[in-house]
């Protein structure tokens, strides 16, 4: 049965599987070695993301990834970075074949193999806004994709261009509504049923090959996202006047001709379920969007409000987010880094790394963690370059991470159940316990306290259980510590257990509620 609350683990692929390269050739997907996948299961691993498996366009690199901006980036990840290291970005799909480079579809298929052998589950990336600038697919299929006009290829060059496979056609490339568009992309219409089903069909395809997706930018495909985003681009575009109709004809109306379609995802989700009622989707989302998604029908979506709480030290923030039924979170897909954002190591100093990572890791949801996160890895790689640089992994940081991953392969911590808990003051008139968080896990006889001080200030307060679970003196044992504390129940009924913080430090105690 698979984990209530279970792990997962993105690899960049394409990077990635040239540490498996030899001396003769290039490693394929077919090459990874068993014990790789042994290992990752060994750590609780339940879910591994493949990112960029798909096919991308050469063309793309020399046309939009040699930018000045994208060139300082590759010499800020990578000093002695050279043009055939820049392999174009992942999130610029030609088509959904798994590129021949890493071994095509069949090498695909021998991973998932191995990893269902492991009970682990495959998860691809599917791009639902754009396809990449120069693909294929344009010349295929044209009208799915956002159709601009020459006043507005000549207003806004960087909105709209012509692609090389189809000349004659104005679209635009992809975009979200609050940054400038991606040059190396063309967005789909999805005002269009016909372009709704040519995603929906991709997406079928997608689904034979792997047990979920990650769906990049999942808000995009929203009817009030896309109608925000280019209400003003359509509208212009149904204003202009016809120069091949005569003068004296009506204006054309001033609202956009597609002002009703249906909501893609619910479409696509219903549609992938009748054939695989247990595929994943996985939502990358922001603006506040999640419980629209999940409503729709994701199983899961990004929480990055907790990370921005944790780096911005907003305890005010983080406390309000934690404070909400176990149901909520165990939809929420937490991280402390992936391929958008700073490795955890950069972003956070030591004590607070640490702190981060126990708060993100031990709540009721998903957790996910990235390729080299593991080791302490501190430099975060552009998603065009296809070489990493050489770091040393950190001893100190693979410690943590080899202890806290034990931890949390209990069946405790995996399917247990979780309850947010109050601090109280050490003290009348005390405040020393303010932003001090704390929470129960339970399963069977088994208990949990995780009490963890994310603050710059030692901190103290008191906790009071229901019931400890004993009438004699017990120990409870500090897991992250193996220090173990002697406690009669007596006392921690009439006065609760007493807890004193340093800055950035935890408590996991274990203890069994029966003797």
């Amino acid at each position: 049965m698979s984990p209530h609350y279970p792990s997962l683990y993105q690899i960049n692929t394409r990077v990635w599987l040239r540490r498996f390269d030899t001396p003769s050739q290039r490693a394929t997907l077919r090459d990874i070695p068993p014990a790789y996948w042994d290992d990752l299961a060994s750590k609780g691993i339940d879910i591994v993301w493949l990112m960029g498996v798909w096919e991308t366009v050469k063309s793309t690199i020399p046309a939009y990834c040699l930018v000045d901006d994208l060139q300082q980036a590759y010499r800020a990840a990578l000093p002695d970075w050279r043009i055939e290291d820049v392999i174009g970005s992942p999130y610029a799909v030609g088509r959904y074949r798994v590129s021949e480079k890493l071994g095509g579809n069949a090498s695909l298929s021998a991973v998932r193999t191995q990893l269902h052998q492991r009970g682990m589950r495959l998860v691809l990336d599917f791009v639902p806004n754009h396809f990449s600038a120069h693909s294929p697919i344009i010349a295929e299929h044209p009208a799915i994709f956002l159709q601009g006009s020459p006043a507005q290829l000549q207003q806004s060059p960087e909105i709209f261009y012509r692609p090389p496979h189809a000349p004659e056609k104005i679209i635009a490339h992809g975009r979200d509504p609050y940054f400038a568009p991606w040059q190396d992309t063309a967005q789909i219409d999805y005002s269009l049923p016909a372009a709704q089903q040519h995603m929906i069909s991709e997406l079928s395809a997608i689904s034979e090959l792997c047990d979920g997706v990650r769906c990049d930018m999942a808000m995009l495909c929203l009817r009030s996202v896309f109608d925000r985003t280019w209400k003003a681009h359509r509208s212009a575009q149904h204003t202009e006047p016809r120069h091949t109709e005569p003068q004296h004809t009506e204006p054309q109306h001033t609202e956009p001709q597609h002002t009703h379609y249906r909501e893609f995802w619910s479409d696509a989700i219903a549609e992938i379920r009748k054939k695989h009622p247990r595929f994943l989707f996985l939502a990358e989302v922001y603006w506040g969007l999640a419980p629209m998604l999940q409503q729709i029908g994701f199983d899961a979506t990004y929480d990055k409000d907790l990370l921005d709480a944790l780096k911005h030290e907003d305890f005010g923030r983080l406390t309000d987010l934690l404070d909400q039924p176990a149901t909520q979170h165990a939809r929420a897909i937490r991280f402390l880094e992936n391929h958008d954002e700073a490795r955890a190591q950069a972003a956070f100093p030591p004590p607070r790394a640490q702190a981060a990572a126990l708060i993100t890791y031990t709540l009721p949801s998903i957790r996910f963690f990235h390729d080299g996160q593991w080791e302490g890895k501190r430099i975060h790689l552009p998603v065009q370059l296809g070489r990493e640089p050489d770091e040393r992994p950190d001893p100190k940081v693979s410690a943590f991470y080899d202890q806290l991953l034990s931890l949390l392969n209990a069946p405790i911590y995996r399917d247990g159940q979780w309850h947010l808990l109050s601090l109280h003051p050490p003290a009348p008139s005390s405040d020393h316990h303010r932003y001090l968080l704390a929470w129960l896990w339970s399963h069977h006889e088994q208990r949990r306290l995780v009490v963890i001080n994310p603050t710059p200030h030692t901190r103290s307060g008191r906790i009071f259980l229901a019931s400890w679970g004993h009438n004699a003196p017990f120990a409870l044992e500090d897991t992250l510590h193996t220090i173990p504390y002697l406690r009669d129940p007596h006392t921690l009924a009439q006065e609760g257990l007493y807890i004193f913080l340093q800055p950035h430090q935890a408590h996991l105690f274990a203890w069994s509620a029966v003797l």
